[in-house]
């Protein structure tokens, strides 16, 4: 006797055929890529610093200078103010940010720099000479400093 199973609103196979089909199907699961390398449309080796980027005609790996200028890295910094520091009027950074106002300065007494008001920004100097911050900085002041480059 032939049992006949409905597996979608008007197909019908035999069990034979269903478990084959079972079978063929979890079988093709199971063997299924398990990294993206085994991938059909993706690049055949890893690049380091690169993330994969989706296009009209598959992926391929980017920089993310590739995309634009959209994306900014972070660099952060806790500074101590010393008397060379509060003499001279300014400190410099270890990157420059990407522009004057992807910069983000606290004073961790909790004064929150204001650009063009508390301080300038030139290349990785931040100046304060003739700012607000020219009478507020001490020596052993500690600045926070968020920089996006």
């Amino acid at each position: 006797m032939i049992t006949l199973k409905k597996i979608i609103s008007s197909i019908y196979v035999t069990e034979e055929e269903f478990i084959t089909a079972s079978g063929t199907l979890q079988t093709n699961i199971d063997s299924k890529p398990d990294t993206l390398l085994d991938l059909i449309d993706t690049p055949d080796a890893y690049d380091d610093e690169k993330y994969l980027r989706s296009t009209t005609s598959g992926t391929e790996w980017a920089t993310i200078s590739d995309v634009e200028g959209s994306y900014y890295k972070t660099n952060f910094e806790l500074l101590s103010l010393d008397a060379t520091n509060i003499s001279n009027k300014y400190i410099d950074l270890a990157v420059a940010p990407k522009t004057d106002d992807s910069l983000q300065l606290i004073v961790q007494n909790g004064l929150k720099g204001i650009l063009d008001t508390d301080y300038t920004v030139s290349g990785t100097r931040v100046d304060w000479s003739g700012k607000e911050w020219e009478d507020d900085l001490e020596e052993g002041d500690k600045i926070e400093v968020v920089c996006w480059y």
